[in-house]
């Protein structure tokens, strides 16, 4: 299954993991009933539109950081993360 932040894809990438481990922690233990072999992942796309051409650009790269909470979560859920970043031509 899938579970969404809800937020803007213009949040910051740390409000949407808020958003998101905000909905998991009420849950948290249910996932242990899981089977062990069940695969858990939280997965993260970041796509940055660059202009070549205007230099400011380069200071909108945005920052990636998890919080020891976001780690301590995925830790319990035995969860990997995985986090794909895209930077792509400004059309």
């Amino acid at each position: 299954w899938r579970l969404s932040s809800g937020l803007d894809k213009s949040a910051t990438l740390e409000d949407h993991l808020d958003a998101l481990f905000s909905k998991i922690k009420p849950v948290l233990s249910n996932f242990s009933n899981l089977p062990h072999s069940t695969e858990k992942e939280l997965s993260c796309a970041i796509h940055i539109y660059h202009d070549k051409s205007n230099p400011d650009e380069e200071h909108n790269i945005p920052a990636i950081h998890l919080e020891r909470e976001h780690i301590e979560i995925l830790n319990q859920l035995g969860a990997e993360f995985d986090l794909d970043l895209y930077v792509l031509p400004k059309v």
